[in-house]
């Protein structure tokens, strides 16, 4: 077996309906998409999984644009 050097894959809990709640609030406030590097730090306060958090916004994101919403280029931090 090689040896690795690589840091183990961190635990995240799984987005809860709170968390989703706190992510429609958020939205409903403030109908952008927020930094990037916001939403790791909003999620990693939490525990959970970055990418859970970026793929709820693009999600949203999607349905507004379906919806025929256009949506603010400009990002912002949570």
């Amino acid at each position: 077996a090689k040896p690795t050097n690589q840091k183990p894959k961190p635990t995240y809990k799984r987005l809860t309906a709170n968390h989703f709640a706190q992510l429609h609030a958020i939205w409903d406030a403030d109908p952008r998409i927020p930094t990037a590097a916001s939403r790791r730090a909003w999620a990693n306060a939490r525990g959970v999984n970055p990418d859970n958090v970026h793929g709820w916004w693009s999600r949203r994101a999607q349905k507004a644009k379906a919806m025929g919403i256009e949506l603010s280029r400009e990002a912002y931090d949570m």
